[in-house]
């Protein structure tokens, strides 16, 4: 019995007897196994930068352009401020604040607010210029202080062209 069993161990352990056999790939050196894993690490590393650079591809006029929340319909009452209507092209009707001069020949400055922000954040300027004679624009872009349209590079030049054309002709 001691023999025949001992038998079956040794064929078994060959890979013929009970189906059991250690395959031989799975002797591996130790250099295999650290290139393997450095190999993993390398594809791991290039796949999470690949990756985030889609999400920034993706999400990047959300990350520059962020539109404040506020609407501003009209002009603060009591102010001195006009609401200065202006027409873009495709997009319809921006309202900016607008305070003349205080003559013909003093300048009129045009202000364009930066991210986040919103004109009412400026009325300090247009006050200080305003105080001196000159006439200020405090101009929104598209998107922001509830004028209509989303932020974008090419629409932000186009209301500026369109905002610069409405004061010359005023």
């Amino acid at each position: 019995m001691r023999a025949t069993l001992n038998a079956w161990v040794r064929l078994a352990w060959q890979g013929k007897g009970c189906g059991y056999h250690q395959p031989h790939s799975d002797v591996r050196w130790m250099g295999q196994d650290i290139k393997t894993h450095f190999l993993g690490l390398v594809c791991a590393a290039a796949a999470a930068y690949l990756g985030l650079c889609g999400l920034l591809f993706v999400e990047q006029r959300r990350l520059v352009f962020q539109p404040d929340t506020i609407v501003l319909d009209g002009s603060p009452p009591g102010s001195g401020y006009e609401t200065l209507a202006v027409s873009v092209p495709g997009l319809g009707i921006l309202k900016d604040w607008w305070i003349p001069p205080s003559s013909a020949e003093m300048p009129t400055v045009i202000f364009f607010h930066g991210n986040a922000s919103s004109r009412a954040d400026f009325m300090t300027l247009g006050n200080t210029l305003h105080r001196r004679g000159w006439g200020a624009v405090l101009a929104s872009y598209r998107g922001y202080s509830g004028n209509p349209g989303s932020p974008s590079e090419a629409g932000l030049m186009s209301d500026a062209r369109a905002t610069i054309a409405a004061v010359a002709h005023r």
